[in-house]
């Protein structure tokens, strides 16, 4: 059944988008990877009105040590001081972007798509690597990108 997954990944075919900044609010997590799902337990409690909002995790890979964010998108109306959580902006930009399907029975196999992306392109590590929970079932990845015309001026 293993073999399937990996035949998937193998198979995933990545699309080039163009994301927009997006506000979110959310918590860091304390320990990578093993507290991502407690924390993100702990963000869905302290929201009330979660439906059609975009669930998200951002790993900024920028430092020594990685910084893993649980987010969901930001309403106009939430106080994220009141929830206890912290505001963020999530740049936009140039991202590839590969699903999983899935993913709750597979976590296991994100590092290895965001692997094999980053070997066919060109990683920007000055964006954070987002993943978008799409539903219990759909996990989108989506690397950072340095545009085309940037990526001209690293050419040998």
């Amino acid at each position: 059944m293993l073999n399937n997954y990996i035949m998937t990944i193998k198979a995933t075919t990545y699309r080039t988008i163009n994301l927009p900044s997006l506000q979110v609010m959310g918590i860091k997590v304390n320990r990578f990877p093993e507290d991502v799902q407690s924390t993100f337990d702990s963000l869905e409690k302290k929201i009330l009105k979660k439906s059609q909002r975009k669930m998200l995790g951002a790993l900024n890979v920028s430092n020594d040590i990685p910084e893993y964010k649980a987010c969901i998108e930001q309403s106009e109306i939430d106080n994220p001081d009141f929830l206890g959580l912290e505001s963020y902006m999530l740049p936009g930009g140039k991202y590839i972007s590969g699903k999983l399907i899935n993913w709750t029975l597979n976590t296991h196999l994100i590092k290895e798509m965001f692997g094999e992306m980053s070997h066919k392109y060109l990683f920007d590590a000055s964006r954070p690597q987002l993943e978008y929970y799409k539903s219990k079932r759909e996990l989108i990845l989506m690397l950072p990108i340095v545009p085309r015309e940037e990526q001209l001026k690293f050419s040998f």
